[in-house]
């Protein structure tokens, strides 16, 4: 557990990495978190812990529902992430940000080596508020304060 992410500097896996999560399930909702329960997996191994392996439920104001499966005890030949979002009997599989499938409708299929997880495109939006070319800060603050609560509160 020498990960930087480890470090006080990067809070642990669920506020280091696991909140862009949240927030990215926030954003497709677009409701606020009105529940969120959270439970731990102990691993055998000591060079595991078990903060780097939990399961996250979010219940949103709408009657959404996130569920975030982190575990660090998982095989290595697996990809690294794994989204679905199923809405309206349709479904969408992200499947490392390399590829993209819409399940009962279209969706522009992307298919590549390299995942794209949005972080130039952000940077974009980011240097664009702050070049006075856009109003409205890129996330909206509450988004940014829930998100950082529940963080930090399941860590």
């Amino acid at each position: 557990m020498d990960h930087w992410i480890h470090s006080e500097e990067g809070g642990g896996r669920i506020v280091g990495e696991a909140c862009h999560i949240i927030d990215l399930f926030s954003y497709l909702v677009g409701y606020g978190v009105k529940a969120c329960a959270c439970a731990s997996l102990k691993p055998k191994t000591s060079s595991l812990s078990s903060s780097d392996n939990k399961r996250i439920a979010l219940e949103y104001e709408d009657g959404s529902v996130g569920t975030l499966e982190y575990f660090a005890v998982g095989s290595q030949e697996l990809h690294k992430e794994w989204l679905e979002v199923h809405f309206d009997g349709k479904s969408i599989v992200v499947d490392d940000y390399k590829s993209i499938l819409g399940h009962g409708f279209q969706v522009r299929k992307i298919n590549t080596k390299v995942p794209d997880k949005g972080q130039l495109q952000e940077m974009v939006e980011l240097a664009k508020y702050l070049g006075g070319e856009r109003e409205g800060w890129p996330i909206d603050l509450c988004s940014i304060l829930e998100t950082t609560e529940i963080a930090m509160r399941i860590k």
